[in-house]
């Protein structure tokens, strides 16, 4: 797969531009899974590096094609890419690859409809969209077949459809967000009603390890109009399991047609989400104690965000600077006190936020830092272009408390005290109750085992093994009460969150649960379950071999 580079772009830009290649295992097992006879035609839409091009043609060879070319096509963004792939240039007529948008195509472009198709869309998030692949994109679709934030491979998977014949077949890596993304319930649903059975696969460490994501094998079986058998499974990364895998009869999770937007809870442990449910029976979610936003979004994070000293070089004034916490490192304890005071040792720390009144008002500092930013072309990105005027970043209101959006081991919660705001590397969290008493039951109420838990099923896993939650899945988790937490046991616990011995903390906790009548049974059931998703989301991601 290639978006508009070739395979010799540098790691940034190859990421922007969702450039990432597919080893060949697993493009070799697509094949195998999706062409079944001799008489099948494969179609790559974003051939990129060629390597489902050579599996298609390696599969046709061993089913008896004497010239496998003839019934394969490929089309790329690209045009640099089909001259440098050896592969290419030697095995495929180059009348059988197009060197243009597949999303500009219609099936008679391309001579009618296939029996596969194969590969690996482009996997750019629409801020990132050139103007001109998003107005292809929105053009290739229906109104509303996809949501207007999808990311580029969503578009790609809905345009494929029109391309595969009765009772063909579809064969994609995804990214995680399939499963995950709210915009992604529209696709998942559309597939699920395009096909006689649909295999989901969630492969269990990295496919591809310049991207953040986990990968997800999307395999459309027998394309029909109606309701197809849904099928999730999860499997290791190398290739053995993989092959096995997918011609495997046995189910792991037959999962709801009819929901597709709870596709990704399924994809958890069935044994965790029973303790769940029972655990949601005793204690109320977090949503119902608080209301949860993103922080600010600044759009250009290394204009917006300085240090002390970067706004004294540029000579800000200080009413043009708004204290905030950029980073989720700097909330690690229950509670977030004095921040910039603790902090003022660390001048080169990013703890403030540029933030001018309107430009007809602004000191010269302020104003001479905002014609840099327009000659350095910080106006013209996404987020900036849509504000007016474009240096005023909304949502820095400082909110009651910090809520991890991105997680290692434990999401935190961590009470604002010091008046600070947070950019969205944090969710901005607004209590109902604004009684110290009951925030703080609630911040250490998140320590415990079956708030984590919780995140653990409701979260987004990434590639890299890390926990996201999006808003809307915060207002999901569990928020234990019924205990008591005096000041000095908060601030005990603070300590130890402090030190680095946040599990401590956690098991703290949980004894406090358990003398306020959760049961010892159900509390280990919970433990053991969320032991059990921690390992599999944090297992060593080691780069795939091929």
């Amino acid at each position: 797969m290639s978006y508009s580079l070739s395979n010799s772009a540098n790691v940034s830009v190859k990421k922007r531009n969702g450039v990432y290649y597919t080893p060949t295992d697993i493009a070799d097992a697509l094949a195998l899974w999706a062409i079944r006879n001799e008489h099948d035609t494969v179609i790559d839409p974003s051939f990129g590096s060629g390597v489902f091009l050579q599996s298609a043609f390696n599969r046709l060879r061993n089913l008896g094609v004497s010239n496998p070319s003839r019934q394969i096509v490929g089309v790329e963004i690209d045009s640099a890419a089909a001259t440098s792939i050896a592969f290419v240039r030697k095995s495929l007529a180059q009348s059988k690859l197009m060197h243009t948008d597949f999303l500009r195509l219609t099936p008679s472009d391309v001579g009618g409809l296939y029996s596969v198709i194969i590969g690996n869309p482009p996997y750019v998030r629409h801020h990132l969209l050139r103007d001109a692949a998003r107005l292809a994109a929105e053009q290739s679709c229906s109104r509303g077949e996809v949501s207007r934030r999808a990311s580029y491979w969503a578009y790609f998977v809905v345009h494929s459809l029109r391309f595969i014949r009765p009772g063909g077949h579809l064969a994609f890596v995804l990214p995680g967000a399939f499963l995950h993304a709210n915009y992604a319930e529209r696709i998942r649903t559309l597939l699920a009603s395009s096909f006689a059975s649909l295999q989901i696969i969630r492969v269990i460490g990295t496919v591809f390890p310049e991207a953040q994501e986990e990968s997800i094998l999307v395999l459309g079986e027998n394309r029909q109009d109606g309701c197809a058998k849904v099928i999730l499974r999860s499997m290791e990364r190398h290739k053995i399991e993989l092959q096995r895998t997918i011609h495997s009869e046995d189910v792991e999770i037959t999962l709801s047609r009819e929901r597709p937007a709870d596709w990704h809870l399924s994809s958890k442990s069935s044994g965790a989400a029973s303790v769940l449910e029972i655990l949601r029976s005793q204690y109320p979610s977090f949503g119902s104690r608080a209301h949860v936003r993103i922080g600010a979004v600044t759009g250009a994070k290394r204009f917006f965000v300085m240090s002390l000293d970067e706004a004294i070089d540029r000579g800000i004034e200080s009413d043009c600077l708004v204290p905030i916490v950029a980073r989720a490192k700097q909330v690690h304890g229950l509670q977030v006190t004095g921040v910039h005071n603790n902090w003022a040792e660390d001048r080169f720390g990013k703890l403030f936020l540029f933030s001018p009144p309107l430009k007809g008002d602004c000191p010269s500092g302020a104003q001479a830092y905002i014609e840099y930013g327009e000659r350095e072309g910080i106006h013209r990105g996404h987020k900036c272009s849509s504000r007016h005027p474009w240096y005023i970043v909304p949502g820095t209101s400082p909110p009651d408390a910090f809520l991890t959006y991105t997680s290692g081991t434990f999401v935190c919660l961590s009470l604002n005290r010091s008046g600070v705001a947070c950019t969205n590397t944090l969710h901005a969290v607004t209590f109902l109750d604004k009684t110290l008493s009951h925030q703080r039951m609630v911040a250490v109420g998140m320590l415990s085992t079956p708030a984590q838990l919780s995140a653990e099923i409701v979260g987004r896993r990434t590639g890299g093994g890390a926990l996201r939650l999006d808003p809307s899945d915060v207002l999901e988790l569990l928020s234990p009460d019924g205990f008591v937490v005096s000041s000095e046991k908060f601030h005990r616990l603070d300590a130890l969150c402090r030190s680095g011995h946040r599990e401590k903390a956690s098991l703290e906790v949980d004894d406090m649960l358990v003398a306020a009548g959760l049961d010892p049974k159900i509390l280990q059931e919970a433990r053991d379950a969320h032991h059990r998703l921690l390992q599999e989301r944090q297992r060593p991601r080691s780069p795939s071999t091929s």
